[in-house]
């Protein structure tokens, strides 16, 4: 199945181990939801109703050098992953 802008991150063929570690908030974000993420002012449901244990998991996850070496998912989620990065001890870093 190919993966793409809209399939969840469960579904774009994580390492079982980095898959584990996402929470089932972060396990249903796309890519899409990624770069909404990366917005100040967005109005996506699922990008606000995420904890900061749901931004911590996404943070383990993509900087795992597994997760990294995979080519597949490092196209579809590229985007999210060139976000700028603030001051902010809340925020991420990828």
């Amino acid at each position: 199945m190919p993966a793409n802008a809209n399939t969840p991150l469960s579904g774009l063929g994580l390492p079982a181990a980095q898959l584990k570690m996402l929470t089932p908030a972060a396990q249903a974000l796309t890519p899409s939801d990624l770069v909404a993420l990366t917005s100040s002012q967005t109005n996506n449901p699922k990008v606000l109703a995420l904890t900061v244990n749901d931004l911590n998991s996404l943070s383990k996850v993509f900087a795992s050098p597994d997760v990294a070496a995979s080519p597949e998912v490092a196209a579809v989620v590229k985007p999210a992953l060139t976000i700028s990065r603030c001051c902010c001890c809340c925020c991420f870093v990828f």
